[in-house]
């Protein structure tokens, strides 16, 4: 079993992962508590102790939970975990730790216990206002206690230490800045133009927005015409909209389904 565990730093890259691991054929598992993926079973049990029912389903708690998915053929699984808003290393470096003193063995469920043939760790956050470059430095200084060699670490690069195979992805727009929606917003709106510059010109004339907050919120307004009331974290898990064809032929799609691909058949 080959094991890969992507940090994330909030829903909606969560999400928008889901859809790129959706179209590497990867299917989403959603297990008790104590039938997850081991050493994380006893980690999240730890982390909830103070929490009784250990037959909650995954997703029913956050962000010391993590999301599963599996491509059974190929023998590997994908823990994706959040970091929480990428403000706080501390829990990274935990599961980190963990995963470094128990990397022998994957518990899938109470038939099956496989032995991880490689493990690996890949990192995702937003370029923002600081850049690609800034963003890479920040894990390089706060995650280097626990993963060494940290300092080869790059963006849309692959590399392998002492014991792990380790790659890191910065969202953002072609100039280095920016965040997901630099990338998911012109996905969403191929094929729908008009919809979306009258969404765009509504908020220009209504709101008094940055240009971060006017593109999720127009991701916000025009996600609520498929799925009324919901957030934009549901849109990108579910729109129509952002198609298998527009994730394929998209540059930066194409770049995070080949380093997935890459640190999974390293």
């Amino acid at each position: 079993m080959k094991a890969l565990v992507l940090f994330y730093e909030g829903a909606h890259d969560q999400w928008f992962l889901y859809r790129i691991l959706i179209l590497l054929k990867f299917k989403h598992l959603s297990p008790v508590i104590k039938e997850m993926i081991y050493p994380l079973n006893e980690y999240v049990s730890n982390t909830i102790r103070d929490h009784p029912n250990d037959e909650l389903k995954v997703e029913q708690l956050r962000p010391a939970v993590p999301m599963l998915m599996i491509r059974a053929d190929q023998n590997q699984l994908v823990v994706l975990y959040s970091m929480d808003g990428n403000t706080d290393f501390r829990n990274v470096k935990r599961t980190i730790n963990v995963f470094s003193a128990y990397q022998r063995s994957v518990h899938m469920d109470k038939r099956k216990t496989s032995k991880v043939e490689s493990f690996s760790f890949m990192f995702f956050t937003d370029a923002d206002e600081k850049g690609v470059e800034y963003q890479v430095n920040r894990f390089k200084s706060n995650l280097s206690s626990s993963l060494d060699g940290l300092d080869e670490l790059q963006h849309n690069l692959i590399f392998r230490n002492s014991t792990f195979s380790i790659g890191c992805y910065i969202f953002s727009h072609p100039n280095g800045f920016g965040n997901l929606e630099d990338i998911t917003l012109p996905l969403f709106e191929e094929g729908y133009e008009l919809m979306f510059q009258e969404v765009k010109e509504f908020l220009r004339k209504h709101g008094n927005l940055n240009d971060k907050l006017e593109k999720k919120a127009t991701l916000g307004v025009v996600g609520q015409l498929e799925n009324p009331g919901a957030s934009n974290a549901v849109h990108i898990q579910k729109s129509i909209l952002l198609t298998e064809d527009k994730l394929k032929a998209h540059l930066q799609s194409q770049e995070i389904i080949s380093l997935l691909e890459r640190i999974l058949n390293d």
